[in-house]
């Protein structure tokens, strides 16, 4: 995935945006990051829902945050 990260997004492809979504929004989930929220909204989310209007992380409605089990009493 660095490799895709690399690269400016216009010259990913759409398998490859997809994963990179797909790949980006877990490691949110699980608390760790890899791009700021900013550049994730803003640039990758922003190019998928362009180019797939119809991507399941576009039409399905994802929670506001994470959840940290290890950090749950």
């Amino acid at each position: 995935m660095e490799e895709l990260l690399n690269k400016p997004v216009m010259f990913i492809n759409n398998e490859e945006l997809s994963s990179l979504c797909i790949f980006l929004n877990d490691e949110y989930r699980k608390g760790t990051p890899v791009v700021s929220d900013q550049d994730f909204d803003d640039i990758y989310m922003a190019e998928l829902k362009f180019r797939m209007p119809s991507h399941p992380l576009i039409m399905t409605p994802q929670p506001e945050n994470f959840i940290n089990e290890s950090k749950m009493v």
